[in-house]
């Protein structure tokens, strides 16, 4: 099993190309083979505000700076925090995320993660029938694009536990209501640990719609983003589950660099103890 890692983009440096093939360059020496490259910002990034032709042109730019450091994009994060509270800003959001579809194709990934729509924000959900429309409106309107670039959309389970399309069980029964084969799963770790549900027990339920991960660990009380091993996820049965369904993609890691012997050490170091930890997980799930 491969695995990979979360990776911001330079595109707003004026010298990206240069900062984005050392990035590559630590990452494939650390011993990831792909990246999962973060899209989420759309503010003043050149992805997003350049004219079309020439923000995929940029992208083809980002793939082969990757591929010579002979790293992947394997998957991207789409726009994110975005404000969905009303129907005027829903519908900006999926001029992005449109574009977003785009960006995925020309940067040689097939994965676009996308969070589900919060159409009251981070706040309780006084009408969770509506917030299921507005995911259902968002989806139907970007699946013929996604289905059109040959991009695979997975959203995310999330770790509010107030909103409708949080909890893994909740997403399958989405999933499995659009029926599309250009719809997926993302699940992600920590999200699950939010809820004091178990991970294997997660990979099992969202099998027939998996496509991509993101590992990561806290201690149950709150989304922490630590590495794997550093909370209370049972990183056992994650494993297990993903040999048992025969997952055969990429572990991607989305924590942050918060261990000890991680903070204070340089970017090469930490991604390197970060890949073993990846490492291990893969080969117990292989």
């Amino acid at each position: 099993m491969e695995i990979g890692i979360q990776t911001i983009n330079f595109s707003h440096q004026p010298n990206h190309a240069a900062l984005a093939a050392e990035r590559y360059a630590a990452i494939r020496a650390a011993g990831f083979d792909c990246v999962d490259l973060s899209l989420a910002s759309f503010t003043g990034s050149p992805f997003y505000e350049k004219d079309l032709a020439d923000a995929l042109a940029l992208a083809r730019e980002e793939r082969e700076i990757a591929a010579r450091a002979g790293i992947r994009i394997h998957q991207v994060h789409g726009p994110w925090p975005t404000d969905d509270k009303t129907a005027e800003n829903r519908a900006g959001k999926l001029v992005y995320m449109e574009r977003a579809i785009r960006l995925t194709f020309a940067l040689g990934a097939r994965y676009l993660v996308i969070h589900p729509d919060m159409p009251f924000g981070w706040d309780d959900e006084p009408d969770p029938a509506f917030a299921y429309e507005t995911n259902r409106a968002m989806f139907r309107a970007l699946l013929p694009i996604a289905e059109e670039e040959g991009v695979i959309l997975c959203i995310e389970n999330m770790p509010m536990k107030a909103h409708a399309i949080s909890r893994v069980a909740r997403m399958v029964a989405f999933v499995k209501e659009m029926d599309h084969p250009n719809m997926g799963i993302c699940l992600d770790t920590g999200h699950v640990n939010v809820f004091f549900d178990d991970c294997g027990d997660a990979v099992r339920l969202i099998a027939p719609y998996l496509k991509v991960l993101h590992v990561h660990d806290n201690m149950g009380d709150k989304d922490e983003h630590l590495p794997p091993f550093a909370g209370t996820i049972k990183w056992d049965r994650f494993s297990a589950a993903l040999k048992e369904i025969g997952f055969r993609g990429v572990l991607s890691i989305e924590a942050n660099f918060s261990t000890e012997d991680m903070k204070n050490a340089s970017y090469e170091d930490a991604a390197r103890l970060m890949a073993a930890r990846a490492r291990k997980l893969a080969d117990d799930a292989s």
